[in-house]
C-alpha cells in the first residue's frame, strides 16, 4: 500500500462531525439532539439522511483506511480499528427506523444498521482496551481507559435515562473521536 503521509481517519472524522453539527438543521422538525442519537438522522424516511449516513461511512473509510495501512507493515494490533471502519461503514450503508412512528419502515435495514454499529463500538472498545495495555505513556493509558470507561458506560445510561440519549451519545463520541484523532495523528507520518 502506498503511504501518502496523511491521516486519512482525520479527514473521515472532520466530515463525521461536519455532518452531525449540520444535518440536525436539514432533517425531520421533531428531531431533539439531546433526546435522538445521530443514528436516528441517518433513518429510514427521515429528510436529508443522506448527510449523518455520508459522515458514518467517511468516519468508518478514514478509520479503516489508516488502520490498514499500519497492517501492511506488520503491525497486527490495528485489526480492531479495521473491524470497527469496516461496522460503521454498515451502520452508515443500513439505515435505522425513523423517529417519525407513522412511517413505514423496514425493520430488517434497521437490525443491520443496529448490529454494524454494536459491533463498531465493541471493535472500538477492544482497539482502544489493547492500546491502553501496551502503551508505554502513562497520560495515553490513562486516557485510553477513560475513554474506555465512557463507552462502557453508555449503553447502561441510555437505557436509565433515554431522554438524554442523544446528548450522551455525543459526549461520548466526543471522546472517542478526540481519542482516534491523537491516536491515528501520530502515526500518519
Amino acid at each position: 500500500m502506498v503511504q501518502i503521509g496523511r491521516s486519512w481517519s482525520l479527514f473521515g472524522i472532520c466530515i463525521f462531525v461536519v455532518a452531525a453539527l449540520i444535518a440536525p438543521f436539514f432533517t425531520h422538525s421533531d428531531y431533539n439532539w439531546v433526546r435522538h442519537t445521530t443514528g436516528e438522522l441517518a433513518g429510514q424516511q427521515m429528510p436529508n439522511a443522506w448527510i449523518m449516513r455520508v459522515g458514518f461511512i467517511s468516519l468508518g473509510f478514514g478509520v479503516f483506511f489508516d488502520a490498514l495501512q499500519l497492517t501492511a507493515k506488520h503491525r497486527r494490533d490495528y485489526y480492531a480499528f479495521m473491524v470497527f471502519g469496516v461496522c460503521m461503514i454498515g451502520a452508515g450503508s443500513f439505515n435505522q427506523r425513523s423517529i417519525d412512528t407513522t412511517q413505514f419502515f423496514a425493520a430488517p435495514l434497521a437490525h443491520w444498521h443496529g448490529f454494524f454499529f454494536l459491533f463498531a463500538a465493541i471493535a472500538l472498545v477492544v482497539g482502544i482496551s489493547w492500546r491502553a495495555y501496551v502503551t508505554q505513556d502513562k497520560s495515553c493509558r490513562i486516557g485510553s481507559i477513560v475513554v474506555v470507561a465512557l463507552l462502557a458506560g453508555l449503553v447502561p445510561f441510555v437505557f436509565l435515562m433515554p431522554q438524554f440519549a442523544g446528548a450522551a451519545e455525543r459526549a461520548v463520541l466526543f471522546a472517542a473521536l478526540l481519542w482516534l484523532a491523537m491516536f491515528f495523528r501520530h502515526r500518519a507520518t
